[in-house]
């Protein structure tokens, strides 16, 4: 195991079982707050993988599009940083059509991760 995950910064890690990264075998799950961003790198960094979610693809979809217009508004919105954000509202938007067609035939299971790891 990596020194870097059982040092004082990674508390969670120390005593625990080693982390899903370090793992072949191994399937683990974890919930995080979409807002808080060292939480979001820490579990990326570990290796945990966000599941597809109709709400969280809606959420990202709606974040890149209300950046393209807050740029726009500003007057900031260089071809920089116009097509990443493009790039990403259009793939949030493939993935809501298809996690919305999967909720569609009544799988709402593949549609929300809470119902695949609902107790």
């Amino acid at each position: 195991m990596s020194s870097d995950l059982t040092d004082a910064r990674w508390p969670l890690v120390e005593g625990s079982a080693t982390p899903p990264r370090l793992r072949s075998d191994a399937k683990r799950f974890s919930r995080w707050h979409l807002a808080n961003e060292a939480s979001v790198a820490w579990h990326r960094k570990l290796g945990f993988i966000e599941e597809p979610d109709l709400f969280n693809a809606q959420l990202y979809l709606r974040a890149a599009k209300q950046e393209l217009w807050r740029l726009a508004q500003l007057g900031e919105l260089t071809e920089s940083r116009r097509e990443p954000l493009l790039r990403s509202s259009e793939q949030w938007q493939r993935e809501v059509t298809r996690l919305e067609a999967l909720l569609d035939t009544g799988d709402k299971a593949a549609a929300f991760a809470c119902h695949r790891f609902a107790s």
